[in-house]
């Protein structure tokens, strides 16, 4: 039986007194547009460049309590909204990433882990890039920083290949190429959003599992953990 089957039906067989149902809140921070800006490092045949986008939106939500649990969001840019500072290489990037059909480059947050000290410290970010409109995993760390005003300073750099979003640069006169691995970077201020917080209810969980094998030791472990509903209004 595998183990997520296993745990439904161990919480399902829970009496009713064991669980405590609690309350919490959501926090969900917004992308601040003004401030916050995402972009990638590249190399060519003649010199290194930066690709900068300031066209940056979305948002991110979790409970700074269980963030690892509960973690979880969007974040996008304008693929047209990237800029090189040179126009012709400008107008072969937008060819390659196809911006009329997919305007958007975006990463959804699959889950953050690590531990916030005081507001500030160092988590690793997951989730999926989409660019292309071909969607890969990846993992990188990020620094959080909680600002006077509030607000979280969220910095990272992930690295990565074009091709594996069928994204290959034409080369310029045929001559100018740009290599496969560019750096993508973000430097995002989001801004809490209290008149929007996102009630849940929390169900904590303790499950002992125990597999007994002829001729091998018995293996016993031990998880805990949280199960997270929404509640609607």
């Amino acid at each position: 039986m595998k183990p997520f089957t296993l745990l439904l039906l161990l919480v399902c067989a829970m009496p009713s007194p064991v669980i405590a149902q609690e309350s919490s809140m959501f926090l969900r921070w917004e992308v601040d547009s003004t401030r916050s800006t995402v972009g990638f490092d590249a190399t060519s045949t003649l010199h290194d460049f930066t690709g900068i986008c300031n066209q940056v939106g979305g948002g991110a939500h979790a409970s700074l309590n269980a963030l690892t649990q509960t973690a979880g969001g969007t974040i996008w840019c304008r693929a047209n909204g990237l800029n090189t500072d040179n126009d012709g290489r400008d107008e072969n990037m937008f060819e390659n990433l196809g911006v009329a059909e997919f305007p958007k480059i975006i990463f959804s947050i699959s889950s953050v882990k690590g531990v916030l000290s005081n507001g500030h410290g160092t988590l690793t970010l997951a989730g999926a890039y989409s660019i292309h409109g071909i969607s890969k995993d990846r993992s990188f760390p990020i620094d959080v920083s909680l600002m006077p005003d509030g607000s979280l300073h969220v910095t990272g750099r992930s690295k990565f290949l074009l091709s594996e979003h069928q994204v290959v640069p034409e080369s310029v006169m045929g001559i100018i190429g740009v290599d496969d691995e560019v750096e993508a970077w973000l430097n995002l201020f989001l801004i809490p959003k209290t008149d929007t917080l996102l009630q849940v209810t929390h169900f904590p969980i303790h499950v002992t599992e125990t597999v007994s094998t002829p001729g091998i030791d018995t293996n016993i472990r031990e998880f805990s953990s949280q199960l997270y509903t929404h509640l609607d209004a």
